[in-house]
């Protein structure tokens, strides 16, 4: 298998895309897939357009719309950014598909797009990647339920499309030349790699522990018996709430995932912060359902959480790596935990100590995720103020 990643801050979207496509068509021998992130400020059509125009027929281009991007020595936030990695080999098979308004019957367009990767001409994947819209309120554990029932041993891992920090407005989700909201792409791998994952969380516990006494799906309703947005907005210290995520991003629910460790020195926590707020219910949204009557442990972003947590994820997977050969990474880091927490200094040298330590030599690139989807021991899991990341090896 071969890999590839680059970048570019050409604000010509078209020009961009078209250097994306011609970088990857010439540095991926057998190129089969293009992942594809951007900012929201290109007209992603002509993006799309233009690495499309460059890459061979029938190359799977996919990715979604992201806060900010990472790659090889290189992290930013602001701007008209856009970057890609490439994926090819004669033995690599790759295929996407797309849901809309997902939502809406989420188990059971989960559960299509499975079947649809299943029958892929490589068989069915080892590696599923989901870009999901974290705006149409889709419940993403039920998303992740769908997969599992039709693909149990695949690996799942992802995140939600991003979008400028502040007022949440719109994401997007890209596959082919097609641009899509409210919508979930599945990438399909399969072939002569490994895939190793690992995660790292970026909160700490407050020692607050509170039970979750009436819930409608992804709609926490009441905490303790009291109105669940009457609770949060006293945990926070605000006297009403908006969705801007500076407002729903400072603290987050933990609930234990089942087992005493996810992997090996990981938290035991499945970490959830607020997604918006209905003041008519006083309800709290999270991207993800929590059970009636969980006792849950409050959690908040700390810069140690952050910035150690990843380091010992490095050296773990530093470790784990050892006889092997690292290909390709893709990386999934919440972006409330970087630029508007660390500021864009600290979060460089957080992801260039990370890349340094695990896998120097491997093609890179990553999304900043607006909600993550990370490795567990019995199931992929939702989860936010997270870093999840997939390693393709050699065999």
């Amino acid at each position: 298998m071969h890999a590839h990643a680059v970048w570019t801050e050409d604000a010509t979207s078209l020009e961009a895309g078209r250097r994306l496509g011609d970088a990857l068509a010439k540095g991926v021998p057998d190129l089969k897939v293009a992942v594809v992130y951007a900012t929201v400020h290109h007209d992603l059509a002509a993006l799309l357009e233009g690495v499309t125009s460059q890459v061979p027929a029938g190359v799977t281009v996919c990715g979604c719309s992201s806060q900010g991007v990472v790659s090889r020595n290189y992290f930013k936030e602001d701007g008209f950014l856009a970057g890609a990695m490439g994926l090819g080999g004669p033995t690599l098979s790759a295929m996407a598909t797309m849901h809309t308004e997902i939502q809406l019957g989420t188990v059971e367009k989960a559960r299509a797009m499975a079947q649809a990767l299943a029958a892929a001409p490589g068989g069915p994947p080892k590696v599923v990647v989901l870009y999901y819209d974290p705006l149409s309120r889709v419940d993403v554990p039920a998303l992740l339920e769908g997969f599992r029932q039709v693909l149990p041993n695949a690996v799942l891992v992802g995140g939600g499309a991003g979008q400028p920090w502040g007022p949440m407005v719109q994401t997007y989700q890209l596959l082919g030349t097609t641009v899509s909201s409210g919508a979930c792409v599945a990438l399909g791998l399969s072939g002569p790699f490994e895939a190793m994952t690992a995660r790292s969380s970026g909160a700490e516990s407050t020692g607050i522990s509170m039970t979750i006494t009436r819930t409608e799906g992804n709609h926490l309703l009441e905490i303790d018996g009291q109105p669940a947005l009457d609770v949060w907005l006293e945990m926070v210290g605000r006297d009403r709430a908006t969705n801007n995520v500076d407002d729903t991003a400072a603290w987050s629910v933990g609930v234990r995932t089942g087992a005493d460790a996810p992997l090996e020195g990981e938290e035991p926590w499945t970490i959830m912060a607020a997604f918006g707020f209905d003041p008519a219910r006083r309800s709290v949204i999270l991207q993800g359902s929590v059970p009636q009557g969980a006792q849950v442990l409050f959690h908040h972003r700390t810069v140690g959480a952050v910035a150690e947590g990843t380091q010992a994820m490095a050296t773990r997977m530093r470790e784990r790596l050892t006889g092997r050969r690292p290909i390709a990474v893709l990386t999934f880091e919440c972006g409330a935990r970087v630029g508007p927490f660390l500021g864009e200094t600290e979060s460089r040298l957080e992801n260039k100590r990370l890349q340094e330590t695990m896998a120097p030599d491997a093609a890179w690139l990553g999304m900043l995720a607006w909600g993550e989807i990370a490795p567990s021991p019995t199931t992929p899991a939702f989860c936010n103020y997270t870093f999840p990341l997939l390693v393709l090896t050699e065999p």
